[in-house]
C-alpha cells in the first residue's frame, strides 16, 4: 500500500461515491497561550492498494511533538479493501477524526503514519503562538 495524498483540514469526508472532500485545509495552528486545542483536525489520506497485495491493512498514527513525544494515544484502524480484481490496483480514501489534541509547544509537530507497522509518511502541523498587540482606545474615545 501506498500514501498519494496527505493533508490536514477543519472537515473532511468520503462520500457515497468514494469521493474525498477537505474544507480548510492548513498547516500551521495558533493560539493565543499555551496550552490551547485546535478542533476538530481531520487527517485526511488516499490510498492504493496495489496489485496482488493483501486487502487486509492497519493504519496507525501517531501525533508527536517536537521532541518526539506522543501528545495523544495513537489511533488505529484496522481496514479491508474489497476489490472486485485483486490483481488490480485499488484506492482508498480515508478520513480520521481527531478532538482535542492539545499543544503544550511551540514548533514543529508531525502526524506520522503507519501502515502495517511501516513508516509510510509525516504530515507536518505548525504551532504557534499568536501575538494580540493593544489596538488602543476604541474610535471616537
Amino acid at each position: 500500500m501506498r500514501i498519494d495524498l496527505a493533508l490536514l483540514g477543519d472537515y473532511a469526508l468520503v462520500d457515497k461515491t468514494d469521493k474525498l472532500t477537505v474544507a480548510g485545509i492548513f498547516r500551521t495552528v495558533a493560539g493565543v497561550k499555551f496550552p490551547f486545542s485546535h478542533e476538530p483536525i481531520f487527517l485526511a489520506l488516499m490510498m492504493t492498494v496495489e496489485s496482488g497485495e493483501d486487502s487486509n491493512h492497519t493504519v496507525l498514527v501517531r501525533l508527536i511533538d517536537p521532541d518526539g513525544r506522543d501528545i495523544m494515544p495513537e489511533l488505529k484502524a484496522d481496514i479491508d479493501v474489497h476489490r472486485a480484481d485483486p490483481e488490480k490496483e485499488s484506492s482508498l480514501n480515508f478520513v480520521l477524526e481527531l478532538r482535542g489534541p492539545t499543544f503544550r509547544v511551540v514548533g514543529t509537530h508531525c502526524f506520522d503514519i503507519f501502515v502495517d507497522d511501516r513508516f509510510m509518511e509525516r504530515v507536518p502541523l505548525e504551532v504557534a503562538v499568536v501575538r494580540i498587540k493593544d489596538a488602543g482606545p476604541a474610535a471616537g474615545q
